[in-house]
């Protein structure tokens, strides 16, 4: 599968002929214009954001803070005489804080990040492998409905001229009626395949479009697709190793087994170490002027949370349960589709086996029956 697929991309790399569009213009174009390739290669960016967050709690924290005010302070005395003094607080100040200790919080959210990148990246992979499997369906299928269209205009101008053989005999008298009347029915039902002929090629076009951003051209013939593996296993083998919707139920088993350990964090002790400096000015009285640093390690042990942690503890375990339970129903999807395509295939062969011998058969009896004709 991952041979197949990177056979594919390198058929973008190979260069086109002047004055045709070929395979690799399509996948090309595809891989660039897509808006549903587009769409998830920017949710894959933003989950890659989600690392440096969780690699931000091992940092420490640092704010600068500061205050500005007036204040208007009204004193009293027996006298009595009353003093008013206008004052202008100011405070400013650095605040630092490091965790020491999270209960392995950060360590886990690092790794539930990292699975849920991994599982991103497949999801991505998978819509590109979406993508370019309908490029190439939608090229080939321009091309097919586009020989069907030839064939159905061509059918059209033999039995044309069947008719006006068929009716030139019928003025002399060499046929019946009938005869003109058979070929003047085929002649409409070619006319009608030829119209739904059309119809197709219209269609398919439209989602040419649709997938690729442009309308098709002159469309060359793709090249002969790459090898496949040997036997049923090999490519069942190769698919549980490559296939992407697999491999992101997997990235999102692990990302389910770290979150129990970020949610198991919370009921383990917690450490960290703060500090501060800050400088005050008039806060009570003008022109005074103080000055604080403090230090503080800070220990924290929850001892009841009325249920709350441990709940989440457990929810989290049967959500690893149900990621496990997603990865082999995954696993067995990949096998199923893997071993229905490879009988497919095997039946695909037959048939072209048997349409080869079949179109022999009949060349064989068109020179008969044209040998018959004649004499």
């Amino acid at each position: 599968m991952r041979q197949w697929f990177s056979a594919v991309a390198l058929v973008a790399l190979v260069p086109a002929t002047a004055g045709a569009e070929t395979l690799a213009d399509a996948v090309a174009a595809a891989y660039t214009n897509n808006p549903t390739l587009q769409a998830a290669r920017a949710q894959a960016r933003a989950t890659d954001e989600t690392l440096p967050q969780a690699r931000s709690g091992y940092l420490p924290r640092i704010d600068l803070s500061g205050s500005y005010g007036v204040r208007r302070v009204d004193q009293v005395t027996p006298s009595p005489t009353t003093t008013v003094t206008d004052i202008e607080p100011k405070q400013y100040g650095v605040n630092a804080s490091q965790e020491l200790f999270t209960g392995f919080r950060r360590s886990n959210e690092v790794k539930r990040a990292n699975a849920t990148i991994d599982a991103t990246l497949e999801q991505l992979r998978s819509t590109e492998q979406t993508i370019l499997l309908q490029t190439i369906s939608a090229y080939v299928d321009v091309r097919r409905d586009e020989a069907v269209v030839t064939i159905r205009a061509n059918n059209v101008e033999v039995l044309m001229r069947q008719l006006e053989e068929a009716r030139a005999r019928f003025e002399v008298g060499d046929i019946t009626r009938t005869d003109v009347a058979q070929a003047e029915a085929r002649l409409a039902g070619a006319q009608s395949q030829l119209s739904a002929a059309r119809s197709d090629l219209a269609a398919t076009r439209a989602r040419y479009a649709q997938i690729i951003g442009n309308a098709p051209g002159t469309l060359e013939a793709p090249p002969p697709p790459p090898d496949l593996p040997d036997t049923l296993e090999a490519a069942v083998d190769m698919a549980q190793q490559a296939n992407p919707d697999y491999l992101s139920f997997k990235g999102a088993e692990r990302a389910a087994k770290a979150q129990i350990g970020v949610d198991r964090s919370e009921l383990l002790p917690q450490v960290a170490l703060t500090g501060s400096l800050a400088r005050s000015f008039d806060q009570t009285l003008p022109n005074i002027e103080t000055e604080s640093a403090t230090a503080a390690a800070q220990l924290s042990i929850p001892l009841y949370e009325g249920g709350l942690l441990r709940s989440r503890v457990r929810q989290s375990k049967e959500q690893y349960t149900r990621a496990q339970a997603q990865s082999e129903a995954a696993r067995r999807s990949v096998v199923s589709q893997v071993t229905a395509a490879w009988n497919a295939l095997d039946a695909a062969r037959q048939v072209i086996a048997s349409s080869q011998e079949q179109e022999k058969a009949n060349e064989l009896a068109l020179e008969g029956a044209r040998e018959e004709f004649g004499v």
